[in-house]
């Protein structure tokens, strides 16, 4: 009888503490779902800055290889223009600097 007794009381603790781990493991699950929640909310209103962010530098950066584009024929155009002042520079050395034609200082 000792013993049936034991083991009832046994199996009543366990019962308890089985009651009470399913209690706290519910009460932690409810805690986390508020969170989940809380933090959701907080984020909501980032994730539609972080798209916003995201469109304006690939606009940003479409800009930025644009002008790179246009800089790069500027700069071809400059270097044609160079190649043909150097050009006429050795044809005609004073003209291309706008210089008279030279005169014979003594006359030969």
């Amino acid at each position: 009888m000792a013993a049936a007794t034991a083991r009832r009381d046994a199996l009543d603790a366990q019962s308890h503490a089985s009651v009470a781990d399913r209690d706290r493991v519910e009460t932690e699950r409810e805690r986390l779902r508020a969170r989940i929640a809380e933090l959701t909310a907080q984020l909501d209103p980032l994730t539609g800055r972080a798209d916003e962010v995201r469109t304006r530098e690939a606009t940003a950066t479409q800009a930025v290889a644009d002008a790179r584009g246009t800089l790069d024929t500027i700069y071809a155009d400059l270097r044609g223009v160079e190649a043909i002042v150097a050009e006429r520079a050795r044809a005609k050395p004073n003209a291309a600097r706008g210089w008279p034609a030279r005169k014979a200082i003594c006359p030969g």
